[in-house]
């Protein structure tokens, strides 16, 4: 089984040491960053499933503070929906912050000082509530889309099988892309946003016009501050040409 992949920044050397080597036990893969000039493309580089962030870090003229990482991080298209646990130890600085965080439900709070114990129960409690979708980009066809209904990202695989480039597919909503097969109910709206989970036959609009059955998987998540919807979609097998008469 591949390990987790959890990225730190921190600009103490020491306690990167001693956190990787304590997530290492655990089973996890550690990427440590000191912040020292970390570009947001080294970060997305690592492909975290979970980001570690001290927010007090340094700042200064060749390195960000904490909080310009945050922000940076729920800009990236790649790094969007990580959840985050950020870690510092001046409480005010939480306090001044606290309605920031608290509009991100996938980030969490690790006060400085912790035990190790209460890191490593935190790190798993907070991969369990807020683990990533996962998809093979070339293979499963994925949307994703905002609380508004615009498509945001998708798979090569999805993007080659509609027919469109990443740009023109952020140019359309969802209605634009995907028909139900049965209109929804503003019911079934609401049961699929209490139960985040839906599954059922849509028909894909591709761009030249030929329409493609599917059932889509489609489940809610929410991350940097807002909601978003993530279908996986499965093509409905192609009926076989009728057989030309004797």
């Amino acid at each position: 089984m591949t390990a987790t992949r959890i990225t730190l920044i921190d600009d103490q050397a020491e306690f990167r040491e001693l956190l990787t080597e304590l997530l290492t036990e655990f089973g996890y893969e550690v990427s440590a960053l000191s912040g020292d000039r970390t570009t947001i493309e080294a970060i997305a580089a690592t492909d975290p499933k979970l980001l570690i962030l001290d927010l007090l870090l340094g700042g200064g003229p060749d390195q960000m503070s904490g909080w310009e990482y945050l922000k940076l991080v729920r800009s990236h298209a790649s790094l969007r929906f990580v959840p985050v646990l950020v870690c510092t130890g001046d409480i005010h600085a939480l306090r001044q912050r606290r309605v920031e965080l608290a509009n991100d439900q996938a980030i969490a709070v690790l006060p400085k000082p912790f035990t190790l114990d209460q890191a490593e129960q935190m790190i798993a409690a907070h991969l369990s509530a807020h683990r990533l979708p996962e998809w093979d980009d070339e293979r499963d066809l994925v949307l994703v889309a905002d609380a508004a209904a615009w498509l945001v990202d998708a798979s090569a695989a999805a993007l080659r099988t509609l027919g469109l480039s990443l740009e023109d597919l952020r140019r359309h909503r969802v209605s634009d892309i995907v028909a139900q097969s049965v209109e929804w109910t503003e019911s079934e709206w609401h049961q699929y946003r209490t139960a985040r989970h839906w599954e059922g036959p849509v028909t894909l609009r591709r761009t030249d016009g030929v329409a493609i059955g599917a059932v889509a998987m489609a489940e809610v998540l929410n991350a940097a501050g807002t909601e978003w919807h993530i279908s996986r979609l499965t093509l409905s097998p192609t009926p076989p040409a009728p057989t030309p008469p004797a």
